[in-house]
């Protein structure tokens, strides 16, 4: 017997029994599947936390999904960025997790009220890490190849019941927590008649929060493990995931203008774009040009354009970029005329205003340089302008 034209005997001998082995040719086209049916695909870690396994799916470009604080640490050693690490789960162990979180800045997805009550007093207490949090929400209803792996409805322990909305809304009121995100999963195994409904109710919900940036579908793909069956088919969902998306975002949509000299500065997003893209217009009937597209700065749009403010007179335009989703900045100027980016850039900036004094210049705050390797833990003290 050969496992990818390796003798099982020859494992044996040089690993011992019993021993675990993985097809990686089998994890990648597993993973080249599910890659397309959706902009990002996550993996539940507790599936599988063999190291080997973790860097796979970092060279594929798959974010991670942890119930614990140990998952965590396991995919950091493992290469992944806090930014594509999501602490997901329905308690915190005790206060120690919820700032180890706050410290490294690993977004959070809580799947109980008092857990968002928890980071809510930890990030309050702490003056460090992301105000933003996700919310798993129960739909009120379930589906999965059975009764244990079925993780949403009255019987299921996961997510905030679907009518407690208002509720989770004040008491991140209450800390000044910003719900940034919202998701849901019904279980493994499902259909995808389930899932159709499922995402059209998650979609509803989303529409609840102002601040929305992330809508996290969750899993439930139906999956065939008996070989002597027809594999289900699951390329339905990409469908499903595409109609949801559009209603979400299929509009055009423009921000409120701004006049500075004889500028206009304004926002617009044509509809599916990942990010707003930043227009000026010389005069009332000048012709609109764009000035900034942070959708040309990274493929996996994690690099954002984060606040801009134009001199008094609109010649120059300071503007702050957030990478993958740190509250770390790095402030630049353009010219308004030309689109012309300034050489000069400020690093290190954080929770700042941008403030023009005249038109030369302008106020800012931001905290000494983090040491080597310590840029997501250091303490928000000693913040200076």
């Amino acid at each position: 017997m050969k496992i990818e034209n390796v003798d099982v005997r020859d494992i044996a001998r040089k690993f011992g029994t019993p021993v675990y082995v993985y097809s990686l040719d089998t994890l990648r086209r597993s993973i080249a599947e599910i890659k397309q049916l959706s902009p990002v695909t996550r993996f539940a870690m507790k599936a599988c936390s063999n190291v080997r396994v973790l860097q796979e799916m970092l060279d594929q470009g798959i974010k991670i999904d942890a119930v614990s604080v140990f998952e965590v640490k396991r995919a950091l050693r493992a290469g992944f960025k806090p930014a594509d690490i999501c602490f997901t789960s329905d308690v915190f162990f005790n206060s120690d997790d919820v700032r180890f979180c706050l410290e490294n800045d690993i977004f959070v997805n809580c799947g109980t009220l008092g857990m968002v009550a928890e980071y809510g007093q930890g990030w309050q207490e702490s003056k460090m890490g992301s105000n933003r949090i996700s919310i798993r929400i129960n739909p009120g209803e379930g589906h999965g190849h059975s009764k244990k792996t079925n993780t949403g409805g009255p019987y299921s322990k996961h997510g905030i019941w679907h009518e407690n909305l208002d509720e989770v809304k004040r008491i991140a009121g209450t800390y000044g927590l910003i719900i940034s995100g919202v998701h849901m999963h019904i279980g493994s195994g499902g259909d995808m008649e389930h899932l159709k409904r499922i995402t059209g109710k998650l979609v509803e919900f989303a529409e609840e929060f102002d601040d929305l940036q992330t809508i996290n579908f969750g899993g439930g793909l139906p999956y065939q493990y008996n070989t002597d069956l027809p594999q289900e088919d699951i390329f339905g969902y990409k469908d499903i995931l595409a109609e949801r998306m559009k209603k979400l975002f299929d509009y055009e949509r423009f921000g409120l203008p701004e006049k500075a000299g004889g500028y206009y500065f304004f926002t617009k997003n044509d509809g599916l774009q990942n990010q707003s893209v930043l227009y000026v217009r010389k005069g009332l009937t000048g012709a609109d040009r764009v000035l900034i597209d942070p959708n040309s700065w990274a493929k996996d749009g994690a690099t954002a354009l984060d606040s801009w403010v134009p001199s008094k007179n609109g010649t120059l335009l300071a503007y702050s970029i957030q990478d993958g989703g740190s509250d770390w900045r790095t402030l630049k100027v353009i010219e308004s005329a030309t689109g012309k980016v300034l050489p000069d850039e400020i690093k290190w900036a954080k929770f700042t205003n941008i403030s023009w004094v005249g038109n030369d210049g302008f106020l800012y705050s931001h905290f000494a340089e983090p040491k080597e390797g310590a840029a997501f833990q250091q303490l928000n003290y000693n913040q200076t302008v």
